[in-house]
């Protein structure tokens, strides 16, 4: 009965070992996600790529003007920022659980805003 007791509080210890490193991973797991998530974002919201394109939305609107400086030009003048598409982040979004994550924090975000 004695050496049950002690088989039992060696897979007692090791359960907890592995549920904090468990916590462990999924915070690092969470950390990245939502550094992929802030990546996307610099890189769909960067300015000269919405006129000129990007890898995930095309180059539609490289050749429509003759020089990239009248590009640049033209976009530094501009301040109509196109808000993001959330189709247009297939990195962060393809996480179901980030996804998941993401749409309840909006959802308490609109209901804070809501009160």
């Amino acid at each position: 009965m004695d050496e049950q007791k002690k088989e039992y509080e060696k897979l007692k210890k090791k359960l907890r070992d592995a549920l904090v490193q468990k916590k462990q991973l999924e915070a690092k797991w969470n950390s990245l996600e939502q550094e992929v998530y802030d990546k996307e974002t610099e890189y769909l919201s960067q300015k000269p790529s919405s006129r000129m394109g990007n890898i995930l939305l095309g180059f539609q609107g490289f050749n429509k003007s003759s020089s990239a400086q009248q590009i640049l030009s033209d976009h530094s003048h501009s301040s109509n920022a196109q808000p993001l598409d959330d189709n247009d982040r297939i990195f962060s979004l393809s996480s179901y659980l980030f996804a998941k994550q993401l749409a309840a924090s909006n959802h308490q975000e609109q209901t804070k805003s809501n009160d």
